[in-house]
């Protein structure tokens, strides 16, 4: 097969509905989902290799050099600032050249890379909607699609992206959103047979993820919680049994509603399963206030409304809510934050401290090799 002339790869956000901090473990099962906005992968021919990084700020420049057999690429930044940055692309061409034993730049291209994660920025700040994890995915199919001549399955994806995101994350992260951006929809799965996650694809879903721009780091949140775990174990395995439990109660609501609506699953107002996965939901971001308060790390929202059904991973930095139009009808009130808000799969608005947005589940990762 010939070289590529272009190559476009996107994959979408991912959040973590259930299963916060216990899906670290072996065996422990989480519910996540793959949600719109995607971040974008672009190869065109040029005269050199270089990597266009845009994201927050002004785009960023990286050019590739010592492309040899005998030689790993060397990325030099030239000019901008990306928060994916020379380290995260050196270790991914590192990584991938060790375990793949290929060298997927000798006898390809040159190639102009653009790599777009502004879709998941939101006034220069990260709406953790795992925008790392979505550049090494994007990154890494395009070595494997220049490596094979336009041939990737999702499998040798999931097996070189996880091991590597967690190699920048200096051996922190479960892979969830690796997983979660690669095979879309709404998975039940174990991080220790990632392979074996059960997928539904998703119509809708009548929610919107709150965005308090209040940014979590993922490693500070793991360490303050491995500590609480080696202080106090028993406490630890409460949670952890609490929270599989409502991951079982979520899988029996969503086996429910798969047998008894054929081909198109959605997960809205008029279905009973939907206001029980909300009742679900709901206890779960309980079960994790107290556990955040516990282990120092704050899981509640910093907004209150009673629409909110609970902060989504670990920390408060986003929260996902019960849009405010079905509040009427499921006794609860709402705490206006605007008396004139539209429709909520027409509004997306922001302000000082609240950025919101529909969650719309997607399909996972797509490419072609042209």
């Amino acid at each position: 097969m010939r070289c590529s002339y272009m190559i476009t790869i996107s994959v979408p956000g991912s959040i973590l509905l259930l299963g916060e901090y216990s899906i670290l473990e072996p065996d422990m099962r989480g519910l996540s989902m793959a949600v719109e906005p995607r971040l974008t992968l672009t190869a065109e021919r040029s005269q050199t290799w270089t990597i266009i990084a845009k994201g927050c700020n002004e785009p960023a420049c990286f050019m590739l050099e010592n492309i040899s057999r005998e030689s790993v690429p060397v990325v030099k930044q030239t000019s901008g600032f990306s928060w994916a940055n020379t380290a995260l692309l050196q270790i991914v061409i590192e990584q991938f050249i060790k375990i793949e034993s290929k060298n997927p730049f000798v006898n390809s291209g040159p190639y102009v890379i653009t790599i777009d994660s502004s879709n998941l920025f939101h006034e220069n700040k990260k709406l953790g909607l795992g925008s790392s994890a979505g550049v090494v995915i994007v990154f890494s199919a395009f070595l494997f699609l220049l490596a094979q001549l336009g041939k990737l399955t999702k499998e040798q994806l999931l097996d070189f992206c996880i091991p590597t995101h967690k190699f920048v994350q200096n051996g922190r992260g479960s892979g969830y959103d690796i997983l979660t951006s690669i095979e879309g929809g709404l998975l039940f799965f174990s991080m220790s047979s990632y392979h074996y996650a059960e997928k539904i694809m998703l119509d809708a879903f009548d929610a919107e993820i709150w965005c308090a721009m209040n940014e979590v780091k993922t490693a500070s949140a793991i360490n303050s919680y491995e500590c609480y775990k080696n202080k106090h174990p028993l406490l630890t395995k409460i949670f952890w049994n609490k929270t599989q439990n409502l991951v079982n109660d979520a899988y029996r609501i969503i086996a429910s509603m798969q047998q008894q609506s054929g081909s198109t699953h959605k997960l809205t107002r008029e279905q009973i399963h939907y206001h029980k996965l909300v009742a679900v939901l709901r206890k779960a971001g309980r079960v994790n206030v107290r556990f955040g308060s516990a282990i120092g790390v704050s899981a509640q929202f910093p907004i209150q409304s009673k629409s909110i059904m609970k902060s989504l991973g670990a920390g408060n930095e986003m929260a996902l809510s019960v849009p405010h139009y079905l509040l009427d009808n499921m006794d609860e009130s709402y705490d206006r934050l605007d008396a004139e808000q539209p429709s909520v799969f027409t509004r997306t608005y922001s302000t000082n401290s609240l950025y919101v947005f529909p969650c719309k589940p997607t399909r996972g990762i797509v490419w072609e090799y042209v």
